[in-house]
Formats: structure tokens, C-alpha cells, sequence
């Protein structure tokens, strides 16, 4: 017996050959299920394509952790004197304010008062009347009166 060209009008009872190994050149109509509503327990081994973007459909659970960025830094530039005095209750002694930062350049960033006084080559242009420094860093600048 051979195989006829076209289907037999009843089907037989027992298959004449077993499936194949390999898949078929042309695929089979749509898929037989539908898709799920929630996502598998394990993942496939179906290569996926990377899209640009976020997805149409969010997930319920970000695959990436998300960062929280950190606070951010105020940065006190020099200025010009104030055309004011300081009022008394900025400094009311000498000393030099243990808080201030003010800022030196980019490769140096911002520094306090006790950086100035251990470089003392800053001080030429930091510690004159048209910068910050002068007014807070009184005693490294020397400008108590």
C-alpha cells in the first residue's frame, strides 16, 4: 500500500506513523490557548527581541531595582560683599564658622574654613574683602575687627 494524494472521507483509528522529530517547515495555525493573563512561573527559553522603550504593557514588578538618587548638595558660590554689614548674629566672636562651605574651583570643589587655614596659598584670593571666606573665616583671614 501507498499513501493516497488525498484524505481518506472517515479517519482511521491508529495513526500510520508516528510523529517527527523535528519541526515542520511551515508552522501550524494559531497558537492553540490563549495567552495568559499573568506572567509564567519560570521563564522560557524563547529568546526574546529587546524593544526601544517602555513596554505597552507594564509589568507588576520592576526586573530592575529602582535607585533613589541622593539629596542634593547645596553649593554656596562666592559673591560680591554684601552691600549690608553682616548683622551681629552671624559672627558674633571671632572664630571661623565651622559649617560654611564655599567654593574654590572644580578641580578643589567646595571646602570649609579649616581647609583654608592649612592652605594658606589660597588665601591671597580667597581671603579679600570680595569673597564670602573673608566674612566667615575670620580668623584664617584674619579679618576680625
Amino acid at each position: 500500500l501507498s499513501p493516497t494524494t488525498s484524505p481518506s472521507e472517515t479517519s482511521s483509528a491508529v495513526p500510520s506513523h508516528s510523529p517527527t522529530v523535528l519541526p515542520s517547515e511551515i508552522p501550524s495555525t494559531p497558537p492553540s490557548e490563549s495567552p495568559t493573563t499573568l506572567p509564567s512561573e519560570t521563564p522560557t527559553s524563547a529568546e526574546t527581541e529587546l524593544q526601544e522603550g517602555p513596554s505597552q504593557s507594564p509589568s507588576v514588578a520592576p526586573s530592575v531595582p529602582m535607585i533613589t538618587p541622593p539629596a542634593p548638595v547645596a553649593l554656596i558660590a562666592r559673591t560680591m560683599v554684601p552691600t549690608a554689614p553682616l548683622p551681629p548674629t552671624v559672627s558674633p566672636t571671632c572664630v571661623d564658622d565651622t559649617f560654611y562651605v564655599f567654593w574654590v574651583n572644580y578641580e578643589l570643589k567646595s571646602q570649609k574654613c579649616s581647609w583654608l587655614a592649612e592652605n594658606r596659598e589660597y588665601q591671597a584670593v580667597l581671603c579679600v574683602p570680595t569673597e564670602l571666606p573673608y566674612f566667615l573665616c575670620r580668623v584664617t583671614c584674619g579679618s576680625c575687627q
